[in-house]
This record gives structure tokens, sequence and C-alpha cells, in this order.
């Protein structure tokens, strides 16, 4: 197994002799290209013999080869791009650089979070004095896009593409964190649409829809409403959980959703299960429907009527207790 050296000529390593039968059966592997190492074998002894334009040595180990390389091309290793170079500093970056920022709000019943890409707490409670506070990193903050408009308090992420490319590429450990505490007079509607965790405690209302497209946990504790409508609009993994007392309450989920209202008590209730993997949990006094068109499962406490249209592979569970447990 010959290897040309830079001047035209071939050459052989000494352990390519030791083991020239052997590489007949099993061809080296070649790793010559333009711009880098050049007639290159690897033979079958894990020896690396050849030349390269760097100038390392012909023969030597495959451990030290490797360290060579990695000698040779660090004057490269400084020239990350950008982004990357963005990344690391945000990573190494703690809590200790949030901030807290009050925006003046008013007039608005509902609420709209459309933040993607980041990790979201959302605290919602009722109260006479309407507020919003939000903590985050002071680069972050300055991207946050707040506007009431029509009643509705919309929160988003503004930004450059490269700030956008950026939020999308990261990871759990390097994601940028927001939280955001919301009074509000009287709560009517609340869509949520990202990576969240959010709580909305005691709140009373006429009547209060609630849409969750995301991934992650939605708690309303304490509620008191004539009707409650939830809606999961995307079939991503996600729980919701409801307690206090409404007069009726219809659910709808889309694929993996859970809804867990068993200490939600309420007359009539409606659920409506799409796609695979949806599970709902919830109470009826009166009247009970339920639809599931896929594999999916409902389980329900109480004695109501029930009216159920359910596929083959969906299950509907009755349930004693008083409590729920």
């Amino acid at each position: 197994m010959a290897c040309p050296s830079p001047e035209g000529g071939s050459r052989r390593g000494e352990d390519a002799d030791e083991h020239e039968h052997a590489d007949q059966d099993r061809p080296g592997i070649s790793t010559g290209h333009r711009g880098g190492a050049r007639d290159g074998v690897v033979t079958t002894s894990g020896v690396v013999s050849g030349t390269s334009p760097l100038g390392i040595p012909v023969g030597v180990p495959c451990r030290r080869a490797c360290r060579a390389w990695r000698h040779a091309l660090s004057p490269w290793a400084d020239r990350a791009p950008a982004w990357q170079l963005q990344l690391k500093e945000k990573a190494k970056m703690n809590t200790n650089d949030r901030l807290t920022q009050a925006i003046e709000v008013g007039n608005f019943e509902q609420i709209a979070l459309q933040v993607s890409n980041v990790e979201n707490e959302v605290v919602i409670k009722q109260g006479q004095l309407e507020s919003l506070t939000i903590e985050a990193r002071p680069d972050v903050l300055a991207r946050i896009k707040t506007e009431v408009r029509n009643g509705q308090l919309n929160i988003q992420m503004g930004g450059s593409w490269a700030d956008k490319i950026s939020a999308a590429l990261a990871t759990s450990f390097t994601r940028q964190r927001i939280k955001y505490v919301v009074t509000v007079k009287n709560l009517t509607g609340l869509d949520i649409f990202g990576l969240v965790q959010a709580r909305v405690d005691n709140v009373a209302t006429e009547r209060l829809q609630v849409k969750f497209g995301g991934v992650g946990n939605l708690q309303i504790a304490g509620l008191k409403a004539q009707r409650l409508d939830v809606m999961v609009t995307m079939p991503s993994p996600c729980q919701v959980e409801v307690s206090g007392r409404v007069g009726e309450q219809h659910v709808s989920l889309k694929g993996m959703g859970e809804y867990e209202a068993r200490g939600l008590e309420s007359r009539q209730t409606t659920v409506v299960l799409q796609g695979p993997g949806g599970h709902a949990v919830v109470r009826a006094e009166d009247e009970l429907a339920v639809t599931i068109s896929g594999p999916g499962s409902v389980e329900y406490y109480g004695q109501p009527k029930v009216t159920k249209k359910v596929s083959p592979l969906g299950v509907v569970t009755h349930r004693s207790g008083g409590d729920g447990a």
C-alpha cells in the first residue's frame, strides 16, 4: 500500500509493510482531499501512514495523529461563527442578570401570550388594579412587545432573524426564561401558545374561554363561572388542570392533551377528543356528552345522564368517590 509523498514519489510506512497481507483483504481508508490531509492511509493495525500539508509525520499511532491534527488546526478554532460565540456567552450568564419590569396596562379582559422558543412562566390573578410585570434578562426584555387591543392584552416576542434562529437552536440549558405576573379585573379569555407553565388563581367570572396551543401545564384553581370552554388546539403533550365550580364545561382536546378536572363541580359537561392519546377526567352532576373519534379515554365522576359517540378505540369509564380520589 504505497502512499505518494508531496513531491510525487511513493513510500511505505513500516507498519504498512508488516500488515501488507492483511490490508489486501481489508483495504485502507483514504482521507485525501483538497485542502485537508492527503494521501493518508489507516491500516488494520490502527496506524496512520502518509503525509499531510501540515507536516504531520508518517507512521504515528492514531491517537497521536489526532492530537497532531488538533494542534495544527488550533489557529482556526478561534474563528467560530458569531452565533456560536453568542450562545456560549448566554449560557454563562445566570439568573442574577434578570430584571423585573413593570408595564402599564389597562382595560383588558382577555390575555394572549404568543411567545415561542423560550420557557414562559405565567401567573394570573384577579384584582382591582390591573398590572403586568415581566422578569427576564435585559436583552430579552427589550424584545418583548405588549399591546392592549380590543380588550385583549397581547404579549409577543420580537427581535431580528438572528435572535429567532438563536432561540430556536437553544437547548434546555441555554433557553431563555421569562416570568409574567398579570392582575386583571375580569378575565374572560386566555389564549396561550408556546412552552408554558401557567397558573390562574381564584378567578370569578361569567364565562371563561381558554385556548392552549403548546407544551406545558395550565392550572386554574378556585374558578367560579357559569361556563368554561377549554380547547387544546395542537396535538402536543400538555395538561390543563381545573378546580372550582361552574354551571357547564365544554372541553375539546386534540392529540395527546390531558384535561384533569375531577375537582371542578359542574352540572353539564361536554368532552370531545380528536386524534390519538387524549385523556380527560371530569365531574358532572346532570348531563355528560362524550365524543371520541380515535384512541382516547374519558373518566367521569358523579351520576349524570350519559350520551356518547365513541370509536372502537375509545374508552369511557365511570369512577366512584365523592372527592374524585
